[in-house]
């Protein structure tokens, strides 16, 4: 369900302040809609963005629930609406999103394209391309007097616009507006009145805590600066202790802190498919330093957010935050490693909502089949199944497995700290990193080694949707091979060339690359079609393929995918925790850290012949595997 809010004019409202209020009702998971949800138990996601128009700052609202629950979850998500439209934020809840906002829009400006957007998006909004520098200093200045002004402008029936997506044999819904709004007026009696002087309240008192000067940034020269270059990953790994990698690059105000270890799902056994997934969603519920909630609210406070990381040989957290708090942020991302608290009634509620997630209407429909893909290829193994596991093996999962699993795999040895971002040098290692870990280094869980692939062609599920999906890939061999990158050559050179082909038409939407995995690899190509077009589409990609295969390509097509491939690793890499999670990746595979940011120089100085030798190897089209999602439902 999507509930969005008519604009309100610039001369009534900042855009600041719709960011702020965005935040603070649905941006993290302490936000007031997560916690509410969370209250009432139910298994659900509610989410809040600002939006922006030539007429003003918008709302948007996204809920996600099971259909059984849709209406429960709507309930709570108006119903806190309705409360911040009378209620103002405590200083807390207002230094928390505060800062996720200010982390949301400095996160922004992290990607040239979305970068180039926000410069057009301020030019309309205040007639001032310079307003984006000073954006930051607005969000701070933001009130909650502010916010619950603006609130009680936006969130009104009258102002609201829903558009609900529910599977064919969902329950009944209601069959018109006045239907729906009868419910909302249920859920929320208020919503339709006025706010008037003597309605407004404060909330609970709970005081906001002093935060970490700004550091300021080499260059700063009034509203211009000069964008320091990064320098080199380092290696600062303490001698009885973690080992860690420090990259600096204060290009942006933010740092990123990655813990992490190895094997993990790979270990994984087909009994407890899925485990590694659970332990750390549980270890997000609460700490012995930070019980509870206080561990995610302390975190998001200060401008931070926590990224699970669960790539197949390799777990771990990564925390980015605003850099002027890193020294606040520390000892809570150190305790969460060191001191989860793994209750009972936190790990069988995240049970709950893993569950729910594996669910196919939660699942993207171009990962599941990447997931089928490597179901087909390895069915027996761990790179046969999906980081979020199997219902079958999850639903037997214990507190006490996910405890025990906690001991063998975090706590057994010490992690791999990576810190990427405006920092200086080893300052956090020295600090928190070098004394934050206790613990007798012990032995990482054992990976079963990987079979041989299957000969299966094809592993398909159908769907509903009026779309096909299928992942057209071939296994390539994994670790440190130095042949992968001209692999990501070849195969977005087919990405490239089949919207000029003659099968193209039948293409709605294609994107490829290559994956890198420690026993092997994959050269994939994700292709969307309408149901009536899969054959064409298939065959169209199969023909690209081919002719690549057989070196049938000009040095100007080699070309155009290196350019294409370059641009790729720099747009999933531009964030500080991208960077961090390939430093470890290429630390897991055996490559030297600095691969990762000399990915530009070493495939722009990969041999023609050295590329076409590579492809016509690994890219035989008669042994590609695919993943497929069928549509059954023609447009």
């Amino acid at each position: 369900m999507t509930i969005s809010f008519d604009p309100v004019p610039h001369a009534v409202a900042d855009g600041a302040v719709a960011a702020v209020l965005a935040a603070a009702l649905g941006v993290g998971r302490t936000s007031r809609c997560q916690l509410a949800l969370g209250d009432s138990a139910i298994v659900a996601d509610a989410t809040a963005r600002s939006v922006w128009t030539a007429s003003g700052p918008g709302l948007e609202v996204s809920l996600a629930a099971e259909s059984a629950r849709l209406d429960d979850a709507s309930a709570v998500v108006w119903r806190e609406m309705e409360r911040l439209r009378r209620e103002r934020l405590s200083d807390a809840e207002l230094q928390r999103a505060r800062n996720q906002a200010e982390l949301a829009d400095v996160l922004l400006g992290s990607r040239p394209d979305d970068d180039a957007a926000e410069l057009v998006r301020h030019e309309i909004e205040t007639r001032d391309v310079k307003a984006s520098w000073t954006r930051r200093t607005r969000l701070r200045g933001v009130t909650a007097a502010d916010v619950q002004i603006l609130a009680s402008r936006f969130f009104s029936l009258a102002r609201a616009s829903i558009v609900e997506s529910v599977p064919v044999a969902a329950p009944a819904r209601p069959s018109n507006a006045d239907a729906y709004v009868s419910r909302v007026a249920t859920w929320a009696p208020g919503i339709q009145r006025e706010v008037a002087a003597g309605d407004i309240r404060d909330r609970a008192p709970l005081p906001a805590v002093a935060e970490g000067a700004e550091r300021e940034r080499s260059g700063e020269r009034g509203d211009v600066v000069l964008v320091p270059v990064p320098l080199p990953v380092r290696d600062f790994s303490t001698l009885n202790g973690p080992k860690a990698f420090v990259r600096e690059d204060a290009s942006q105000p933010v740092v990123a802190v990655g813990f992490f270890f190895p094997s993990g799902r790979a270990a994984e056994t087909s009994g407890n498919r899925g485990i590694t997934e659970l332990t750390l969603r549980a270890m997000l519920r609460g700490s012995k330093g930070f019980p509870g909630d206080a561990l995610l609210f302390g975190i998001e406070r200060f401008g931070g957010h926590v990224r699970i990381v669960n790539e197949p040989d390799f777990f771990g957290f990564v925390v980015e935050m605003l850099s002027r708090n890193a020294d606040l942020v520390m000892p809570i991302a150190i305790d969460l490693v060191e001191a989860p608290q793994l209750e009972t009634v936190s790990v069988l509620g995240e049970r709950d909502r893993l569950l729910a997630d594996q669910r196919p209407s939660r699942i993207a429909s171009r990962d599941a089949a990447v997931n089928l893909f490597w179901q087909g290829r390895y069915p027996t193994h761990s790179y046969g199944v999906a980081a979020i596991g199997l219902p079958e093996t999850v639903a037997k999962l214990t507190d006490e497995s996910v405890r025990g699993w906690y001991a063998a795999s975090v706590r057994a040895l010490y992690p791999l700290v990576g810190i990427v971002g405006d920092t200086d040098g080893s300052s956090l290692v020295s600090k928190y990193v070098v004394d934050g870990f206790d613990r007798p280094e012990g032995d990482r869980l054992s990976s079963p080694a990987l079979p041989a692939p299957s000969p299966v062609s094809e592993v398909a599920v159908d769907s509903p949707e009026p779309l096909t999906v299928a992942a057209i890939a071939a296994i390539t061999p994994g670790g440190s091979w130095d042949a992968l990158e001209a692999i990501e050559i070849a195969i977005r050179s087919v990405q490239l060339r089949i919207g000029s082909s003659s099968g193209g038409a039948s293409v709605q939407r294609i994107s490829c690359g290559a994956e890198r995995r420690r026993q092997a690899g994959a050269a994939i190509c994700i292709v969307e079609s309408p149901v009536s077009g899969e054959s064409a589409a298939r065959a169209a990609v199969l023909a690209e393929v081919g002719r690549v295969a057989s070196a049938a390509w000009s040095a100007e097509e080699i070309e155009a995918g290196r350019r294409c491939a370059t641009v790729a690793w720099s747009l999933s890499t531009s964030r500080c925790s991208e960077m961090a999670v390939a430093y470890v990746r290429a630390s897991a595979f055996g490559l030297p850290l600095d691969t990762v940011e000399r990915y530009g120089e070493r495939v722009g100085s990969m041999p023609v012949d050295g590329i076409r030798r590579a492809a016509a190897a690994v890219l035989d089209t008669g042994r590609l595997g695919r993943g497929v999602v069928r549509g059954t439902s023609p447009r």
